[in-house]
């Protein structure tokens, strides 16, 4: 569980080299569900405002994360403070589809998200002809790892009733902290004290979040966040091609955020 944020945590990346590019450390957590009033409110977790992570080192992913809206003849439109992001139109022509593409018909609308960092937004619910949906009107909508939304796979009443989708945040390790100062350290020391070992350290400046993560370089194994540098089987970046051992697997510091 991630107390300072109060979502349950499914699953914790570090970050790491694939496909010749590096990719940032990412945690799987549960996220609710939105709905457009009290009275479509249910006891498995929906509800009216998302989860924030200003003050946090998190923030949506938004290459992982796909937008989508169930209800009949309106519009979902996701705002970030004060400026609309995006939307979709979600129409039943005469029927509800419980397994819709989620192509803007039978109920279901979805897209990608355009926004380069993500850490607080809102959903307004808006009826076709420009109006605010009534409150027996009941509309939902969510942020969902791509992957895990399947349109024609996934039944959306059950959805709504579960209340929660999956959901994916980027992290890093606050530029200024005394973490990232120890671990920047640490990648000096290790670097100079033993050449078969490597890592490196990149940044996210979007929305003035100056957020550092560490990886081993392409062709090592291990964990860069280790502060001892050695644990178990695993070194701290070790030269591991053509064979990567990742027993022993550690947590980073970030996973102990209270």
């Amino acid at each position: 569980m991630l107390k300072m944020i109060n979502l349950e945590v499914l699953k914790i990346s570090l970050p790491h080299y694939k496909d010749y590019r590096y990719s940032r450390g990412t945690i799987e957590v549960r996220l609710p569900i939105v709905y457009s009033n009290q009275i479509c409110a249910h006891e498995n977790g929906t509800t009216r405002i998302h989860p924030s992570l200003e003050g946090s080192p998190f923030a949506y992913s938004t290459d992982d994360h796909v937008f989508a809206a169930i209800g009949c003849s309106h519009l979902a439109v996701i705002n970030n403070t004060d400026s609309i992001l995006m939307g979709c139109k979600s129409r039943c022509r005469g029927h509800f589809s419980r397994y819709s593409d989620c192509s803007g018909h039978e109920g279901c609308c979805k897209m990608r998200i355009s926004s380069p960092e993500l850490q607080q937004f809102s959903v307004a619910f808006v009826k076709e002809d420009g109006s605010i949906a009534r409150h027996k009107d009941c509309n939902y909508a969510f942020l969902a790892k791509k992957s895990w939304f399947r349109p024609k796979f996934t039944d959306l009443h059950e959805l709504i009733m579960e209340g929660h989708v999956r959901g994916v945040l980027d992290w890093g390790i606050p530029g200024d902290s005394d973490l990232a100062v120890q671990l920047n350290r640490t990648c000096q020391v290790y670097t100079q004290r033993d050449p078969n070992t490597s890592c490196l350290k990149g940044y996210s400046d979007e929305l003035a979040l100056r957020r550092q993560s560490f990886y081993c370089r392409h062709g090592y194994a291990g964990n860069p966040y280790l502060g001892n540098g050695y644990q178990g089987q695993i070194n701290y970046c070790t030269a591991s091609l053509p064979y990567i051992h990742f027993s022993n697997f550690i947590m980073p510091p970030i996973a102990k955020i209270p």
